[in-house]
């Protein structure tokens, strides 16, 4: 593969056994070849080293089929699963085989829509799915009746359950429906719950994990509806009840039944439940979550006994055995001394033994006695048993837990058995149901390998062994197929097919299999897991067995998907699964009919305690209880299983699902790329690929061939089809026809062959790549000098423009400076002094508050008592001394009060100043329109108030009412002024406004006649182009026109090919009629020759009695004998001539016979010269009509496209039609300004209409 790299080529390189990393070649040297990977490191690897591999190319990685992928192997096969399960596509397909990957989440795939999509579809036209492999399955069913298997396989936690209860419930949704068999689906549907409550559980990688494999049958009657359903299970785990590993837990149904303790008060006294805490078999994982709702439904599990048709009684029972198992954990033995050989000691008045027994049938007593006692027989066990003794000994308290746990294992196991024959019972369809066919699901365990691998492990990779087997003969039967449907000629050297026979016969040869030597240690009594292994050693020179070196407890099986190794510790006693002859006995002879039936039933008991050579395990009545253990051979009864279901597999057609397991710590959206590599390898989809690559692996279909590798070498004649084109050019490559086979769709590669045209294409690429680079960098460079120097233009003028405007705006500030400065001056000058005026008297109060008009006749800048202290000493009054003291009173309250007026006046200068400054800030219309209004209400109120001062002058005093009468229109006067400039800014403000409509009307009418000039240009433009695609089009016309006529005149071609046809078939009617003729001469002229032959045979007879007289007389010598002679008359033969004519007549008529032979030899030779002849002709005439039909196809292909282009270019037409018709945009409406003080502008867009584009 590194010989075949080039520089920048996108490669996987291999760091470790399970992982692969991308790269890319950065150089190629003669020795070795530098990648550098994505992350940034670089790795020198030896050229030809298995360690790189091609990658996809991008865009091809997301297939849904596998096969499809130009480079088949570990690293492209792992990058498009990975893709593929990134955008939540969990189901992949590698040929008929389909991949899934359990995603940890709900991705809604499994909808009734999403399931009758899939029905009645081929499997290649929707996405892969479980339910396409069902529908599959189901139409072979149908269209074959033949009976269908899928296999569903992989790793802990990988979604075998799951996979299978959806195919089930598709076969049960598809299949015919009626009111019988309603009741039959939903029991098939119902037997998954309690299989799972009964035989799964939580391991560290799958909170529902199967512990034992199951095949399921389901029948179909003659209308294909769901009839019947039968299950077989296998090698159930049943060690995990009385042990579990950390992180894991029991069977799904203690913990079901523990949680109705205190919940369900019946079924907790009955049984005496307690909280799972307290149960020894179960506490390891009570405390641990299952996150699968129905492992921890105790309500599910009832509703699926209701429906399969376990209730009452029955069920009852049921629980009494599981809850008897519970209790068996809790008991608690003890030994009555302190060394290792203790007897083992339990008391009969034990509280946990009370309730096992009563649950089981028994008696305390016997129960202990089974547990702790044993029987030894001494004598002959083959005589009577009254010649031989019977010993009672006591065994140790291991020896005892030992039996214990036995007869938890075996009462389970038996209970597991005894539930799945009721729930084929439940499931059996009616003896007088004529069936189709049969379509069976196998869920079985997939291939392990651990650290530490047992005896379950060893069990579980022999059975996947086998199937393995099956799998690479039904791979190699399929690339055969695919041969012979593409007509390639293949032979068994285009294969290096290699199978697993061997590792096969390594386990279970007769007499060196490893498990017929297992079988032999166990029965040995003296047979040891290290005696096991050293037996091993006779077979050591097997190619797929290798022991260790340093251990005689370990040896290694070279399985087809890993080497593993295994340790030998619990094989026997595992393969054995003891049971004490006393347990069987007490179990079989209980007061409970459940629990007699589980050990007394012979199916129940064939089931659960066959031994190897086909007897039940159990004892006469005679000799029961006397041996000291009966054991099952584990490995003989799953032998026997295992060949049972390969040759039901191998009676069916068999479709594969492969589940892999994305993660170990079961989250969504996570892929652990070296995880799920090894259960690629473990799975066999390694295997099948290397089948599929052991001959011409590269298959390319021929128009994609031509595609891809016609810039290498372009075909002599594109008008040919595709596969002359494909040997055309393979021919022109130089590529040896051995390397390569051309089928009907297909072209089949070697993988170098591929690799050195992909070089090829590579090479040519890179060149056309760098020179597009080189023009394309020239362009880039040119345009961005180009831009440079606009953009350098541009900075000079915005730079000058910048400047120009600073110094015109120093230009401004100066002479505005110098402007106002002209105005302050000009202004001091002209203003005059503030003028004085005498005020006589001060105001009077009236009602308690003073009026807030002013007085003017005060000088301006002194407050209102200096001013009527002056005018006091100015007037000159003279009283006397009391008149005095009187006046002074009155002045000094006249000056008080001219103080609070002069206070009122202070408030309403401010006030005034207070809106001047708010009209100098004011920049709003409606601003300015408010402030006229609160300055006219101001205004309003002085003219209240001067009112009210002239109505009351008569009644006050003079000057009182004086001085707030001039204060009042002084005020108002002042009001007066503020509003005359508040009118004249608002004034200008709409001045400015108006010139700023003005403005921007002009920009808006300029804009529009630029618009309207652009559309018009535009117009122009298109009434331009509108005028050329009329000349295309009629152009186009004319090209239909000739092709038109074209095609008539392929139709005459057409109509005389067909006459010629027919006064071919008229020729040739004439010709057989003259062949006919000759035929029934022949006939004829034999019938002649069969007489003629008649009359040779009689003068073939007169010829031998010619040629026995002929011996007897001398026909030289002239003498005749008168006996002679008269036997010559007889033959009326005269003397010599007549008998030479005679001989000369028979010699003309065999030359007649051969000539007659000749001519029957012509006519066959001229028969198979006209048969050729016609068998050519029609040859030749087929030939002419796919010419002639190829020749139609493309003229109706071009007269399609011209119609195609005269239909876009008539749409083209009519839209640029469309676009030369103005639209009419609706004028803005009148700007209104100021209602009630000036009116508004005149809308300056009404009556004018713009076009727009």
């Amino acid at each position: 593969m590194a010989d075949k790299l080039l520089v920048t080529s996108r490669v996987w390189l291999k760091v470790s056994n399970l992982r692969w990393i991308p790269g890319v070649v950065d150089s190629v040297s003669e020795r070795e070849v530098t990648i550098t990977t994505d992350n940034g490191e670089t790795h020198s690897v030896p050229r030809g080293s298995d360690r790189i591999s091609q990658r996809t190319p991008q865009g091809m990685e997301a297939v849904d089929d596998l096969t499809s992928l130009p480079d088949l192997d570990e690293p492209n096969m792992l990058h498009s699963l990975c893709v593929r399960y990134s955008q939540k596509k969990i189901y992949t397909r590698t040929g008929p085989i389909l991949v899934g990957i359990n995603p940890w989440e709900d991705l809604n795939l499994y909808g009734s829509d999403t399931l009758f999509s899939y029905r009645r579809q081929k499997m290649d036209r929707l996405p892969p799915h479980v339910f396409a492999i069902s529908e599959n399955a189901f139409v072979n069913l149908q269209s074959e009746r033949k009976d269908q298997t899928i296999l569903v396989s992989g790793d802990s936690g990988s979604g075998k359950t799951e996979s299978t209860k959806f195919m089930m419930q598709y076969l049960a949704a598809v299949s015919h429906h009626t009111a019988v068999t309603a009741s039959t689906e939903q029991q098939v549907l119902q037997c998954n719950p309690v299989l799972e409550a009964f035989g799964n559980a939580k391991t560290l990688r799958n909170d529902n994990s199967s512990r034992f494999g199951k095949y399921i049958d389901i029948h179909f009657d003659d209308k294909f509806a769901l009839c019947g359903a039968k299950i077989f299970t296998y090698l159930l785990e049943k060690s995990r009840v009385v042990s579990q590993e950390p992180g894991e837990r029991n069977f799904h149904i203690f913990y079901q039944l523990c949680s109705q303790a205190g919940t369900n008060p019946a079924l907790t006294r009955d049984l005496e439940l307690l909280p799972p805490e307290q149960f020894h078999y179960v506490r390891q994982g009570a405390n641990i979550t299952v996150n699968y709702k129905s492992a921890n439904s105790f309500n599910h599990t009832l509703e699926a006994f209701e429906a399969i048709g376990i209730r009452g009684v029955e069920r009852d029972e049921i629980f009494r055995v599981l809850a008897a198992v519970l209790h068996l954990g809790n008991l608690q033995i003890a030994s009555d001394g302190t060394g290792p050989n203790a007897d083992a000691m339990l008391s009969e008045g034990d509280r946990t033994a009370i309730v096992c027994s009563r649950m089981l049938g028994c008696t305390p007593g016997a129960l202990i006695n089974a547990l702790v006692m044993r029987n030894i027989q001494v004598g002959s066990v083959g005589g009577s048993a009254g010649g031989a003794e019977v010993y009672t000994v006591s065994v140790t308290q291991q020896q005892a837990e030992d039996a214990r746990n036995a007869m938890a294992r075996v009462l389970y196991g038996s209970l597991f058995d005894a539930l799945v024959l009721r729930i084929n019972k439940s499931l059996g369809f009616n003896a007088g149901v004529k069936l189709a066919g049969t379509i069976s699901i196998l869920d079985i365990f997939g291939f392990e390998h651990f650290k530490t691998n047992h005896f379950e492990q060893f069990c579980i990779n022999y059975a996947n062994e086998k199937l393995q087997g099956h799998f690479n003969e039904f791979n190699f039967s399929l690339e055969v197929k695919e041969y012979e449907r593409e007509e390639i000629q293949w032979s068994y050297d285009d294969f290096y097919f290699q199978t697993n026979t061997k590792c096969i016969e390594l386990i279970e040869g007769k007499r060196t299999g490893i498990l017929a030597l297992l079988d032999e240690q166990c029965i040995m009594p003296n047979g040891t897991d290290e005696t096991f292994c050293l037996k091993l050693q006779q077979i050591v020179d097997h190619p797929h067995l290798q022991l260790a070196r340093m251990s005689v407890t370990q040896f290694t099986v070279k399985h087809y998907a890993a080497d593993v190794n295994y340790d030998v510790a619990g094989f026997c006693t595992k393969n054995k699964d003891p049971v004490q002859p006393a347990v069987t006995e007490l179990l079989s002879k209980g007061s409970s009919p459940y629990v007699q039936m589980l050990f007394n039933d012979p199916e129940v008991v064939g089931r659960s305690l066959q031994s190897e050579s086909g007897q039940r395990g159990r004892i006469s009545s005679a000799t029961r209880g006397m041996s000291t253990i009966i054991f099952e051979s584990v490995t003989a009864k799953f032998k026997r299983q295992l060949a049972d279901l390969m040759s039901r597999i191998y009676a069916a057609q068999p479709h594969f699902v492969r589940c892999i397991n994305p993660n170990s710590q079961k989250i969504p959206r996570l892929l652990e790329p070296e995880m799920v590599l090894d259960q690629l390898r473990c799975s066999g989809l390694m295997e099948a690929v290397r089948v599929s690559r052991a001959g011409f692996p590269v298959r390319i279909v021929h128009e994609d061939f031509v595609v891809r590798f016609s810039l290498l070498k372009e075909p002599a004649r594109p008008s040919e089809p595709w596969k002359n084109q494909v040997q055309s050019m393979m021919v022109a490559l130089g590529i040896r026809h051995d390397s390569y086979r051309i089928g009907i769709t297909k072209l089949f590669l070697r993988r170098e062959v591929h690799e050195k045209l992909e070089e090829e294409r590579s090479r040519l690429l890179v060149r056309q790549a760098l020179e597009i680079q080189r023009v394309c960098r020239g362009h880039i460079a040119r345009v961005y000098v180009r831009y440079l120097r606009k953009i350098r233009l541009e900075s000079a003028f915005q730079l000058q423009r910048h400047v120009r405007k600073a110094l015109a705006y120093l230009w401004y500030q100066k002479n505005l400076q110098a402007w106002k400065a002209q105005i302050a001056k000009t202004a001091k000058a002209a203003s005059p002094p503030p003028p004085v005026q005498v005020v006589n008297e001060p105001p009077v109060l009236e009602n308690g508050h003073f009026s807030p008009n002013r007085d003017e006749g005060r000088y301006r800048g002194l407050s209102p008592r200096q001013d009527s202290t002056n005018s006091s000493m100015r007037a000159g009054s003279v009283t006397p001394m009391g008149g005095q003291r009187t006046s002074i009173g009155s002045r000094e309250s006249q000056m008080n009060l001219a103080g609070d007026v002069y206070k009122v006046d202070a408030a309403n200068q401010i006030e005034l100043s207070k809106i001047l400054w708010e009209i100098r800030f004011l920049q709003s219309s409606d601003d300015m329109e408010h402030q006229l209004q609160t300055v006219q209400k101001a205004m309003d109120v002085q003219r209240t108030r001067l009112a009210t001062l002239a109505a009351e002058r008569d009644r006050a005093d003079d000057q009182m009412n004086k001085w707030m009468t001039d204060m009042a229109t002084r005020h108002m006067d002042q009001l007066e002024a503020c509003k005359a400039i508040l009118a004249e800014k608002l004034a200008s403000s709409r001045r400015e406004r108006q010139e700023q409509l003005a403005a921007a009307y002009a920009v808006q009418q300029a804009q529009r006649q630029a618009a309207s000039q652009e559309s018009a240009n535009q117009i122009a433009y298109l009434q331009t182009l509108l005028r050329e695609k009329d000349a295309e089009i009629r152009q186009m016309g004319g090209w239909l026109s000739e092709a038109q006529s074209k095609a008539s005149r392929i139709d005459t071609i057409r109509e005389e090919l067909q006459e010629q046809f027919r006064e071919q078939q008229v020729r040739k009617m004439r010709h057989y009629e003259v062949l006919a003729d000759e035929l029934r001469d022949a006939k004829e002229l034999l019938q002649w020759k069969d007489a003629d032959l008649e009359q040779l045979n009689q003068r073939l007879n007169q010829v031998r009695q010619i040629a026995a007289v002929a011996l007897k007389m001398d026909i030289g010598g002239g003498y005749f004998d008168r006996d002679l002679a008269a036997e010559l008359l007889e033959a009326n033969i005269r003397g010599p001539e007549n008998l030479r004519a005679l001989i000369n007549s028979d010699l003309e008529i065999y030359t007649r016979e051969q000539r007659i032979a000749q001519l029957a030899k012509s006519l066959d030779e001229a028969r198979a010269r006209s048969q050729d002849a016609e068998r050519q002709s029609a040859l030749d005439l087929l030939r002419k009509a796919e010419e002639a039909q190829a020749e139609i196809r493309k003229r109706d292909a071009r007269i399609e496209e011209m119609s195609v282009r005269l239909y876009m270019m008539t749409e083209m037409a009519m839209r640029l039609n469309d676009q030369q018709q103005p639209h009419q945009q609706v004028a803005p409406p009148q700007q209104q300004f100021h209602q009630g003080h000036q009116g508004y502008f005149p809308d300056p867009y009404a009556g004018q209409q713009h076009v727009y584009r």
